[in-house]
């Protein structure tokens, strides 16, 4: 399976999240690894909810996407480099996730297809 490459730098005062803002899909098994040569970054997932006839408790989402063991508080980091493997459990989902660099934050998405 590939291996998605994120890069985050921090230029201008800018959070620069890989080429495109960070956003990632492909299916379970597929590896994420974020990658910084210059700052410290922390991850934190959100499970989306869609829009459905009754209310959802986002409560009940799953935060984590990984098969890999969910860090204290759901938060990766701070960190240079983090691997993530998306899990089966999570198939047909959509993550929000926190990029922080110091005072900067970009909320990228990734989708696992079903």
């Amino acid at each position: 399976m590939a291996t998605i490459q994120i890069d985050i730098d921090v230029r201008n005062n800018t959070l620069i999240v890989g080429a495109n803002g960070g956003n990632a899909r492909g299916p379970a098994g597929t590896k994420i690894l974020w990658v910084s040569k210059n700052v410290a970054f922390t991850l934190e997932f959100f499970q989306l909810a869609v829009e459905a006839q009754k209310p959802t408790d986002v409560r009940e989402l799953k935060r984590w996407p990984f098969s890999e063991r969910e860090p204290p508080n759901g938060v990766a980091g701070p960190t240079r480099e983090f691997l993530g493997t998306l899990s089966e459990g999570v198939r047909g989902a959509q993550f929000k996730y926190y990029v922080t660099v110091e005072n900067l934050r970009l909320d990228p998405i990734i989708i696992v297809d079903k």
